[in-house]
């Protein structure tokens, strides 16, 4: 690739949203000198390929369900409850409940049987059954192991309760 076309390519890609461009020029082993890109992405290697991929970043803009989803009232987030939480809108509860649903007829139309278990249990149970050595770091755990005479904590994984389950 000639530098000057690196360049032009470099320059629109950056204005296109590319985290990096840079061509440098080196020496190889033999004295011949090279181009290099250096890129965090898939860089373009043609104007065709740039265009390409524009179309690309641009159809993905379109359908981004960020946007989407709140130019459809389907949801909202707010700062003080946190980033990346969404709050549903009516409609947004009303499409979760529906596809929610679904999931729950297509389960039963197929033989999977319905448990439910607590959102938290006794550090006992991982213990048990292993998890607390290998998650608890990973864990929100209630109370202090060294202070406390039961700790809970947040169930990361249902595996040990459907055991209990499955022995009665």
């Amino acid at each position: 690739m000639n530098q000057n076309l690196a360049k032009e390519i470099c320059e629109k890609a950056l204005e296109f949203g590319y985290n990096k461009c840079g061509i440098i020029s080196v020496k190889d082993i033999n004295g011949f000198e090279d181009e290099l890109n250096r890129r965090e992405e898939k860089f373009p290697e043609s104007k065709e390929e740039l265009e390409k991929d524009l179309e690309k970043r641009q159809e993905a803009k379109r359908r981004d369900h960020n946007k989407l989803g709140r130019e459809l009232e389907l949801f909202t987030t707010v700062d003080v409850v946190g980033q990346g939480l969404p709050l549903l809108m009516p409609k947004g509860a009303t499409l979760f409940q529906t596809l929610q649903r679904f999931v729950e007829d297509e389960e039963r139309r197929r033989g999977y049987l319905l448990t439910r278990t607590p959102y938290m249990a006794k550090s006992d149970l991982y213990k048990i059954s292993g998890h607390w050595d290998h998650y608890k770091d990973g864990m929100f755990v209630f109370g202090d192991e060294e202070k406390d005479d039961e700790v809970f904590a947040l169930r990361p994984m249902t595996c040990p309760f459907q055991y209990y389950v499955i022995q009665k």
